[in-house]
């Protein structure tokens, strides 16, 4: 899982580009990131859970 986590961070939003050079811009830019990443996770498991439940009672429906 660990894995997974790294190579999203690094290659798919891109955790290393930055967009300053102080420390501070730079760990605010990373935090933010990271930040933002966690939201769209939420909502993504959010809907498919709701996806999920809609489906299971359709079926129990039938």
């Amino acid at each position: 899982m660990k894995i997974i986590a790294y190579d999203t961070l690094k290659n798919k939003i891109f955790l290393e580009n930055f967009n300053g050079k102080k420390p501070i811009i730079i760990e605010q830019d990373s935090l933010s990131t990271v930040c933002l990443y966690n939201i769209t996770q939420d909502i993504l498991l959010d809907a498919e859970m709701e996806q999920q439940e809609k489906t299971s009672r359709e079926a129990l429906q039938i």
